[in-house]
């Protein structure tokens, strides 16, 4: 059996016993879609997950460790916690013996890096902020930065990964499933990429400096040629789309009012 998963622009074709499936939509819930709509007539990606339903656990974890590495030139294993497998150009993947909802988690993160670069698009680390209906702001940060406490107090649509996708028409913005993530895509009128520490203020960075500063937040499993190419090209492409923003924010209690009135200020200028 099977279902469809709608995540940034990529349709996913999930196949597994009933059981699993029904695990899966509940997890994706919003995600979950009826209709074919790929990107650039893709087909879909195609993720079977197999299982003994007796040792499926359906109630939700995080994703477990695995480690990924390029047995094969375009093959990913993934071994650990997780085995499985992905094809870049097959667009296919699967997981040997999953034991709940994170071994799946696992191999979609691993699919949306490996196939969005090559559909000129990025997996980030980040939040999803909406500025209107049509706008939003990829705030991104590393652990410790304070991402989540503004993407609780700022309403993001999702907080983790985020997808960008620059266009002819600008900079697109997409939220994903994690965590408790809604759909949303709109315009990004900025990427702003959480400091902390030093003397609280906003500096706009160009060419080189955006890069560096937008790099550390890409979401990359496993090291494949063709795709840190597709990595790079990409970010240039965001940092001429969109100013790329450095905010170092104060401590405790003056966190989020500044962040508040930074982005408030973004929203004007844009």
């Amino acid at each position: 059996m099977g279902l469809r998963l709608s995540i940034a622009g990529e349709e996913f074709r999930m196949v597994a016993s009933p059981e699993v499936l029904g695990a899966v939509a509940e997890r994706y819930g919003s995600f979950v879609t009826a209709a074919r709509g790929t990107l650039r007539n893709r087909k879909p990606i195609t993720i079977e997950i197999r299982c003994r339903p007796d040792r499926f656990a359906p109630a939700y974890e995080r994703p477990v460790e695995a480690h990924a590495r390029e047995s094969a030139p375009g093959e990913i294993t993934l071994a650990g916690a997780v085995c499985g497998h992905y094809s870049i150009a097959a667009r296919q993947g699967s997981i040997e013996d999953a034991s709940g909802l994170g071994a799946v988690d696992s191999l979609l993160r691993m699919a949306l890096s490996a196939a969005l670069p090559l559909d000129g698009a990025l997996l980030l680390h980040g939040a999803a902020l909406p500025k209107g209906r049509a706008r939003g702001i990829a705030l991104c940060g590393a652990s410790g930065s304070g991402k989540s406490t503004a993407a609780a107090a700022l309403g993001a649509f999702c907080d983790e990964l985020v997808v960008l996708r620059p266009s002819e028409s600008g900079l697109q913005l997409h939220s994903t499933p994690y965590w408790t993530g809604r759909p949303f895509r709109a315009r990004c009128t900025a990427v702003v990429c959480l400091v902390r520490g030093g003397d609280p203020g906003v500096v706009r960075l160009r060419g080189a400096a955006a890069t560096r500063a937008l790099a550390p937040h890409v979401v990359r499993y496993v090291a494949v040629e063709r795709i840190d190419r597709a990595v790079l090209g990409l970010l240039c492409s965001i940092g001429s789309c969109v100013g790329v923003r450095l905010a170092s924010c104060p401590e405790g209690a003056d966190f989020i009012p500044f962040l508040r009135g930074k982005l408030r200020f973004e929203k004007n200028a844009a």
